[in-house]
């Protein structure tokens, strides 16, 4: 008997699943007459709508248009949303938006946006609500990057308080997400949206999804309990909900908006039955307790969470001490907002795929099928149905080396990629871009603007990147790694005290990497070079420059393909202008000399190891003296010959040219010409050279670049790399 009720309730749940994927189906086709929205002003010039004047949009979202309004009568701003037809279709539904609403009237506390009005004029469908001056919590990080724990906290605490309100008076929001939270120029953040979660439009699923009650809320942020029947969910669902936001607003993405759960019903289903990544492992430096508090929200059964928001809003007080939400503000107000690039998508909700109509109706009915059996037999076996056959870089979890074998052919599963440290012209900091290597897709995928990203290098498998992040130059770094198309982005290792840096992260195998360390900042000949496996993040000593080379400053750029030696620039402490490229062993010995110039004479950066073992090209500085009266550099190419000495040579003719990456199959070497070798930052033109300097093709012009051309002592520029499929695709989707 109750096998057979389990059936009947999963066959009706899945047949309310069907229907939200028929709809979304249905809204892939142009629309129909009838489903057109609504249009909220019909006269443009009078922009009026009711009492209300129009001012400006302030966004679009999946259920309508907000403007910022302003009443005419009380001469006061408000916001106001106006509705997609359709978004209460029946008479029951448009009943119980205003039953809600009037709850929300109810509510007066300072973390709420205060909902004033709600009616239909000549068939548009509107919200009035309190207008707040500032941004949501979402755009605060898009804009900013991952927050300081302090404000972290502080932001989550403060809403927190609102949503102990609501639980007052019995409301549950069901859509708690960071853009829901509006964080108003004074500091204050105040929860939006109470009441409307159950109005989320069906022609919307893969964004914000749901109808009537059926599965609400947003995939990246939905409580587990709120997938099986939202309608009986309580206010632990929004904590859970605000343990997601938190998590966010610490790492930069959601807890499953990462290249492992790419598909809305990926996301839903790693709620239900998959761990939450530790934030620890994106965030090395929150407190253990801190940690636990939102273990504790995110806990998959809701009786093993906090019972109310204000239990929430206690635990996190500990850990808000030195917040400055208004120091943010002023800080995100000052940053440029015009003209920036789309923003990447690693945290928010796939792209949609337009297949064939039986494509889609097949995907979502096979999708749903496998979540409602999942979800309904138990989390302990959906556990299991789920799990991700093992993946090439398995053993990346475990430190197990799994280097690049020597000759091994590139992979036909997956495409090509470049990886530049590069900024939109005027925006002045450089973010990581993804190219495709014609130049017609591009992707920023760090997009922070308080830090410089630099020094990119691709994995041997192509399937993340290891990075330099810092808020300057000469500030205090850290090294970060990240998946290929942004997401699982993390801190690895953080330089130590404010003098000390680091620089130059190179992969020797898929799972441990290189790097310089400066103890500190100065010219003193002391740099090291140090190794970190991905799973341990325990840093250990390699070799010190000084022992290996008789001179103690230098840059590792690059490793030999099958990752036991390293490619690297050497300085003469006592002269300036001076670096010669060495290759040694991973522990500093068995050191041979590529290139070597004359004292004082020219300086090399940046040598390249091609996917050949015995070719190697480096950045070559044709003007002599420290600091000369033009840039002239160029290309150096060297060749190991079967004696085991290299043999080097320079480009025949002086050019603007940086050398920034081989070729995944080693036969080309992508550069960059300068349009005006004058300036440190110049338009580029990137070409690929042969092994004889001649011109093979060219890829793409970059209207501007963080090249620093002239620079000695900067790591890699660029990578190129095959990247695999599943994440070739999130690039191409962006």
């Amino acid at each position: 008997m109750a096998e057979r009720d389990l059936q009947q309730s999963s066959a009706k749940k899945l047949a309310e699943l069907l229907a939200i994927a028929i709809d979304e189906t249905v809204a892939v086709s142009p629309p129909t007459r009838a489903q057109q929205p609504v249009q909220p002003i019909v006269q443009p010039s009078v922009r009026m709508l009711g009492e209300y004047e129009l001012l400006e949009e302030l966004g679009v979202g999946g259920m309508g248009t907000v403007y910022r309004a302003r009443h005419v009568t009380l001469d006061r701003f408000v916001a106001i949303k106006v509705l997609k037809s359709g978004c209460f279709g029946a008479e029951e539904a448009a009943a119980r938006f205003r039953r809600e609403i009037r709850l929300a009237g109810q509510l007066d506390d300072p973390h709420v946006v205060r909902a004033y009005d709600a009616r239909t004029i000549e068939g548009t469908q509107f919200l009035v609500m309190e207008y707040v001056d500032g941004w949501d919590a979402h755009k605060l990080v898009e804009r900013m990057g991952p927050l300081a724990v302090a404000d972290a906290c502080e932001v989550i605490r403060q809403a927190a308080d609102g949503l102990q309100s609501a639980h007052a008076i019995g409301l549950v929001h069901r859509d708690i997400k960071p853009s829901n939270l509006m964080l108003s120029r004074g500091g204050q953040v105040k929860v939006l949206d109470l009441g409307l979660a159950r109005l989320a439009d069906a022609t919307s699923v893969s964004q914000a999804v749901t109808v009537a009650g059926i599965v609400m809320g947003t995939p990246d942020y939905i409580a587990p309990e709120q997938v099986l029947d939202s309608h009986r969910v309580d206010i632990r669902a929004d904590i859970y909900s605000l343990g997601c936001t938190l998590y966010h607003l610490l790492a930069g993405y959601p807890p499953f908006a990462t290249s492992t759960h790419p598909t809305f019903m990926d996301r839903i289903t790693a709620h239900v039955s998959e761990p939450v990544p530790p934030i620890r492992q994106v965030r090395p430096e929150i407190p253990n307790e801190l940690s636990a508090v939102l273990d504790r929200m995110l806990a998959k059964d809701p009786a093993h969470r906090y019972s109310t928001p204000r239990e929430v809003s206690s635990a996190l007080s500990r850990f808000t001490s030195g917040a400055g939400l208004r120091n943010l503000c002023q800080r995100i107000a000052g940053t440029r907002e015009a003209n920036l690039p789309p923003p990447a998508t690693t945290c928010t909700a796939s792209p949609r795929v337009y297949a064939s109509g039986f494509q889609r109706s097949v995907a979502a009915i096979l999708g749903v099928l496998i979540l409602v059996i999942a979800v309904r037999i138990g989390i302990g076996i959906g556990g299991r149905l789920f799990k991700k056959p093992p993946s090439a870089t398995a053993s990346d979890a475990t430190g197990t080396e799994t280097s690049n074998p020597l000759g091994v052919p590139v992979s036909s599963q997956g495409s090509e990629r470049i990886v530049v440290s590069w900024t939109v012209p005027g925006l002045g900091k450089p973010d990581l871009w993804v190219f495709s290597p014609d130049g017609r897709t591009r992707v920023n995928i760090t997009r922070e603007p308080r830090y410089f990203h630099l020094h990119p290098d691709f994995s041997p498998d192509g399937r993340r990147i290891a990075y330099i992040r810092c808020e300057d130059p000469l500030a205090p770094n850290a090294i970060w790694i990240c998946d290929a198309d942004g997401g699982n982005r993390r801190e690895l290792v953080v330089s130590q005290g404010k003098s000390g840096r680091l620089a130059s992260p190179v992969w020797v195998s898929d799972s441990r990497i290189y790097y310089v360390r400066d103890p500190v900042l100065d010219r003193a000949p002391d740099m090291e070079v140090w190794q970190v496996d991905l799973a341990e993040s325990k840093p250990k000593l390699a070799f010190r420059l000084n022992d290996a080379f008789g001179e103690g400053n230098g840059m590792i750029t690059d490793a030999s393909p099958d990752g036991r030696s390293l490619a690297i620039a050497v300085q003469a402490a006592a002269e300036a202008a001076t670096a010669d490229v060495f290759v040694c062993g991973v522990d500093g010995q068995n050191v041979r000399v590529v290139w070597r110039d004359s004292v004082d004479e020219f300086k090399d950066a940046r040598p390249l190891w091609s996917l050949d073992p015995r070719r190697i090209a480096w950045h070559h500085f044709f003007a002599r003296g420290s600091i000369p009266s033009r840039l002239r550099c160029g290309v150096g190419l060297a060749t190991l010959g079967e004696d085991g000495v290299w043999t080097g040579k320079l480009q025949p003719q002086e050019d603007a040219i940086v050398p920034l990456a081989w070729s995944p199959q080693g036969t080309e070497l992508l550069c960059a010409r300068m349009h005006d070798p004058t300036q440190r930052i110049s338009k580029a033109t990137l070409f690929c050279l042969d092994g004889q300097f001649h011109e093979t093709r060219s890829l793409f012009d970059l209207e501007a670049g963080f090249w620093q051309a002239g620079s000695r002592d900067l790591g890699r520029i660029a990578d190129w790399a095959v990247v695999p499929a599943d994440l070739a695709a999130r690039l191409d989707g962006k």
